[in-house]
C-alpha cells in the first residue's frame, strides 16, 4: 500500500545516478576532430566487440557529445555493467575514448520461495530478471516492486519480498524469498456524509468492489484512487462543485483477512441555475432556443445536461441547414457569496449549407438507386442533420452492407457540401439446414433460404455464376423459400416482396403456402395464395392492399370432436380481402434499440369476394423500443413494450366464424409459460373432448428488459406477458387475463439467419382452471 512512495524514492535515485552517468563533467572535446580510440576497460566475460557494435560513436567519425551520452544511456540499458566511468581526452591524433566498466554479475537460477498460494510459473513471468542474463541491480529493485504490486492486486497487502545471492561456480544464484502474509479481501465500503446519494448508488460507480457472497474482491491502491477521483468528479457534475471525496481510514480484522474502507464525503451546497442566456442567437429566439433545454432556471446545475443542452441546440441548427453551428457554454458564479451559477451559450451561427450532390461507393453489387431511394436529404436541398441520420439508419436496417459510412465533402463553393456514401457489399442470401425440438411444434427439420437484396432479372450466366453471389442480387427485393416438417405437420411457403415497384413509390408482394398440421382431434391442410400491393405513405407509413385466397381442408376428425370442427369438416374456399396501415420507425426490423411499429388492418371474407365463409378481422398491433443504458462499448440496455387487439366477427348469425380463422394464444409468439393455442375458450358439451376451439377477440401485451451480456450475441431478456382469448368482444376478457412473468437467452446463431434464436423460461402467475401450462419455451427468434 506504500508502493508509492517507495517508488518515488526508486525513481529519485535512478534519476540522480543517470545524471551523473549520463552527462558527467569529463566530457569536452572539440566537436570537429575525428575519434582516434576507443578502449573499454574492465570487461572480463563480456567481448569487447559485443559491446562497440551497439555504440553509435565509432572510430575515424568526428566526435559527437550528444552521441556519447545516447552511447552512455544505451550502455547502461544493456544491464551489463554495475558501473560505467567514461573519459574524454584531445590528442593531437583526435579525441580518444575510455570506458572504465565493472561488469554485473551472471545470473545462475533464479529460484523462489515461500510462495504458497501463487504459483512460481506465474511469479516468473512477472520478472525482468532470467537465468543467463546479467544482474543489474535496478531492474532487481523494479521486479522486487513490481512483484509486491503483483501480491498486493491478488489481496496480499502485507506481502513482504526479500532477495538473497550466493556464488555459484563463477555464477550468480538470486533467491527471491516472499513472506505472502494473509488474503485480505474487500468486505465493506462504507460512506460517512452522503446525505444525497445512496451507497448504492455510490458504490455501482467505483471500479473497486465489495466481496460477494460466491466471490472475493480485493484491494488496488492505484484503482482505489482513480474511484476518489470519479466519485469527486460524479458529486460535482450534479451540481456539488465543492465537493471533497478522501478516505477516511481502513479498518483490518485481528486476523488482517478481511478490511473495510471508510470514505468520507463532504458534499457542500447543491449549485444551482441562475440564468440562462444566449449570445448571438439570430436564427432562433431566446424562447425558441429554451424549450428545447433540459436544464431551467432553478434546477440544480448538472454539467452533463449542460453538455446534453449543447447538443440539443446544435441539433435544432444541423436541423435547419447550418453544418458549421459553434455552440460554446460559458458558466460563472454568480456571486461568491451564493451558490448560484449562470450560463450563457456563447453561439456562433455560421451560414446555412447546401446539398450538392449524393456520390455512392463501393456497391458493387447493389444498384445506385437502391441506395438513394432510402435518402431523405436530396441534391440541391438544405441540409438537414436528422434527415440524414435518419437516411443512415434506413440504410443499415436493410442489412445489404457489411458497412456503411457517410461523410460531407467540401466544394469550390463555401456553401455547398457533396455527400460521399461508402459501402462494403455483405452477405444478404442465407440457407440453412436444420433439425431440432420446439416447444410450439415439436421435432422438426427445416430447409429454408432467404435472401434479402435480391433481384429477379440477373439471372446467372453459368453454373459457376450461379454460386458466386453476383447473380439474383442488388434489386433489393426480397425472396423467403420455406420448407418444415416435423411429426404432424408440415409447412412449405415462398413469398417475394417488391418494394419500389419499377422504381415507384408502390409494393407488390405474393405469398404462395400449404400447411398441413395435426389438431387436437382434427387435421388440417391449408392451401393458399396471397398478392398485395402497398403504396408508401410518407417515409415511414405504407397501405397495403391485400388479396387471400386459400382451400383449408379439414379432414381426420373424430368422433368425439368438438362441434365447431365437425361444422367445417370437409373443403372450405376462403376468399378474403383486407386493407392495412402500418407506420415503422425502429432503427432495426431484428433487433431494434429505438423507435416504434403501429399497424392497423381490416379483412372481409366472404360477401363480394365468394367463398364459403362470410367473417371479418379487424386487427391492431403496436411496439415501442427505447434504449435505458448504453455501454462503453456501445451495447444496449433495450426497454421494449408491445400489444395486440384482434377482434372477428361473422356477418350472419348462423354461420359462426369458422374455427381456423379464429384466435388462439400460448406458446412463445403471444404468452409464455402456457402451451401452445391453449389460452382459448373450450368446447364444453357434454361427452366432447374438451378442446380449444379459438374465440373471436384476442387481447396480447409484453413488457421485455434486454440486456447485453455478450456482445449482441448473447442477450438476457426479462419478461412480463399478458393476454387472453374470449368468445366474443367482451369486457369480461379483464377477467381472464393470464399472466406470465421470466427470463430468457437470446443467441445469434450466424448459419441460423440474422434473427436470434430464442430461449425463454415463463412462469404463469395468473391462469384458468384447465390452462395448459409450460415453463420451458424457445423458438428461431420472436418479434411482437
Amino acid at each position: 500500500m506504500y508502493l508509492s512512495c517507495q517508488k518515488f524514492l526508486f525513481f529519485f535515485l535512478v534519476l540522480v545516478f543517470l545524471s551523473l552517468v549520463i552527462f558527467p563533467p569529463s566530457i569536452s572535446a572539440q566537436e570537429k576532430d575525428n575519434v582516434s580510440k576507443i578502449t573499454i576497460k574492465g570487461l572480463v566475460t563480456i567481448p569487447e566487440d559485443k559491446v562497440k557494435t551497439k555504440l553509435e560513436t565509432q572510430i575515424n567519425r568526428p566526435f559527437s557529445s550528444l552521441s556519447l551520452k545516447k552511447d552512455i544511456q544505451r550502455m547502461h540499458e544493456l544491464g551489463f555493467f554495475a558501473n560505467l566511468e567514461v573519459q574524454v581526452n584531445q590528442t593531437l591524433e583526435g579525441v580518444e575514448i575510455l570506458f572504465i566498466v565493472i561488469e554485473n554479475q551472471l545470473l545462475g537460477e533464479v529460484k523462489i520461495l515461500g510462495n504458497k498460494n501463487i504459483e512460481t510459473r506465474e511469479i516468473l513471468q512477472k520478472l525482468r530478471i532470467a537465468k543467463e542474463k546479467y544482474l543489474a541491480p535496478y531492474i532487481l529493485s523494479l521486479d522486487i516492486i513490481q512483484l509486491k504490486e503483483f501480491y498486493q492486486k491478488k489481496g496480499y497487502l502485507f506481502a513482504e519480498i526479500k532477495t538473497e545471492k550466493k556464488p555459484s561456480g563463477g555464477w550468480i544464484d538470486l533467491y527471491f524469498i516472499i513472506d505472502e502474509g494473509p488474503q485480505v479481501a474487500l468486505e465493506t465500503i462504507q460512506f460517512f456524509g452522503n446525505k444525497t446519494f445512496q451507497k448504492s448508488e455510490l458504490a455501482n460507480l467505483m471500479q473497486t468492489k465489495e466481496s460477494g457472497f460466491f466471490s472475493s474482491a480485493y484491494y488496488d491502491e492505484e484503482v482505489f484512487q482513480e474511484d476518489m477521483i470519479l466519485l469527486r468528479n460524479f458529486y460535482r457534475s450534479e451540481g456539488f462543485l465543492d465537493a471533497r471525496v478522501h478516505l477516511r481510514d481502513i479498518f483490518y480484522s485481528n486476523n488482517r483477512t478481511r478490511m473495510v474502507l471508510n470514505i468520507t464525503i463532504e458534499e457542500g451546497p447543491r449549485y444551482t441555475i441562475e440564468s440562462i442566456t444566449f449570445s448571438d442567437n439570430k436564427l432562433f429566439s431566446k424562447e425558441e432556443l429554451e424549450n428545447r433545454l433540459m436544464l431551467k432556471k432553478g434546477d440544480p446545475f448538472k454539467q452533463a445536461d449542460v453538455g446534453n443542452d449543447k447538443t440539443r441546440l446544435e441539433r435544432i441548427y444541423g436541423e435547419n441547414g447550418f453544418l458549421n453551428i459553434r455552440i460554446n457554454p460559458v458558466i460563472w458564479l454568480v456571486d461568491l457569496k451564493k451558490t448560484e451559477v449562470a450560463i450563457d451559450y456563447k453561439i456562433k451561427e455560421g451560414s446555412k449549407v447546401y446539398l450538392r450532390k449524393v456520390d455512392v461507393q463501393g456497391n458493387s453489387l447493389t444498384k445506385d438507386d437502391v441506395i438513394r431511394r432510402e435518402m431523405q436529404i436530396h441534391p440541391g436541398e438544405q441540409f438537414n442533420l436528422g434527415k440524414l441520420e435518419n437516411s443512415q439508419m434506413r440504410l443499415r436496417r436493410l442489412r445489404y452492407f457489411e458497412s456503411l459510412k457517410v461523410d460531407l465533402l467540401d466544394t469550390e463553393f463555401p456553401h455547398w457540401k457533396d455527400l460521399l456514401i461508402q459501402v462494403e457489399e455483405g452477405r444478404t442470401g442465407n440457407l440453412r439446414f436444420a433439425a431440432g425440438v420446439t416447444s410450439d411444434l415439436g421435432a422438426v427439420g427445416e430447409i429454408s433460404l432467404s435472401k434479402r437484396n435480391f433481384d429477379i432479372t440477373k439471372v446467372p450466366k453459368s453454373f459457376a455464376d450461379f454460386f458466386s453471389g453476383d447473380s439474383f442480387t442488388g434489386a433489393g427485393q426480397n425472396l423467403d423459400i420455406f420448407f418444415q416438417v416435423g411429426k404432424d405437420m408440415l409447412r412449405f411457403k415462398i413469398s417475394f416482396l417488391e418494394p419500389y415497384l419499377f422504381g415507384y413509390d408502390w409494393s407488390l408482394g405474393t405469398d404462395f403456402f400449404n400447411t398441413a398440421r395435426g389438431r387436437e382431434s382434427w387435421e388440417e391442410n391449408r392451401l393458399g395464395l396471397q398478392l398485395s400491393i402497398g403504396r408508401k405513405v410518407g417515409q415511414d407509413s405504407i397501405v397495403k392492399l391485400s388479396y387471400r385466397l386459400e382451400s383449408v381442408n379439414v379432414d381426420e376428425v373424430e368422433t368425439n370432436a368438438p362441434r365447431d370442427v365437425v361444422a367445417v369438416e370437409g373443403n372450405n374456399l376462403v376468399s378474403a380481402m383486407s386493407v392495412e396501415f402500418s407506420h415503422d420507425t425502429r432503427d432495426d426490423f431484428i433487433m431494434p434499440t429505438r423507435g416504434y411499429s403501429f399497424a392497423i388492418s381490416c379483412e372481409m371474407g366472404g360477401v363480394l369476394f365468394g367463398g364459403d365463409h362470410y367473417f371479418s378481422k379487424l386487427e391492431t398491433r403496436f411496439s415501442w423500443f427505447t434504449s435505458i443504458y448504453t455501454l462503453e462499448s456501445g451495447y444496449k440496455h433495450v426497454l421494449s413494450i408491445g400489444g395486440q387487439i384482434s377482434m372477428a366477427d361473422d356477418f350472419n348469425p348462423s354461420d359462426d366464424v369458422p374455427i381456423f380463422e379464429r384466435y388462439f394464444a400460448g406458446g412463445a409468439s403471444s404468452i409464455r409459460g402456457f402451451q401452445f393455442r391453449t389460452v382459448s375458450p373450450r368446447e364444453n358439451f357434454p361427452g366432447l373432448e374438451d378442446d380449444p376451439i379459438g374465440g373471436n377477440f384476442m387481447v396480447l401485451g409484453t413488457v421485455e428488459y434486454s440486456l447485453p451480456l455478450y456482445q449482441d450475441v448473447l442477450r438476457l431478456v426479462l419478461f412480463l406477458d399478458i393476454g387472453s382469448v374470449t368468445p366474443q368482444v367482451s369486457a369480461e376478457i379483464l377477467d381472464t387475463m393470464r399472466v406470465a412473468a421470466g427470463f430468457g437467452f437470446r443467441i445469434k446463431v450466424p448459419l441460423l439467419g440474422p434473427r436470434p434464436f430464442a430461449l425463454d423460461f415463463g412462469f404463469p402467475m395468473r391462469k384458468e382452471d384447465g390452462d395448459d401450462t409450460q415453463v420451458f419455451s424457445f423458438s428461431f427468434g420472436k418479434q411482437f
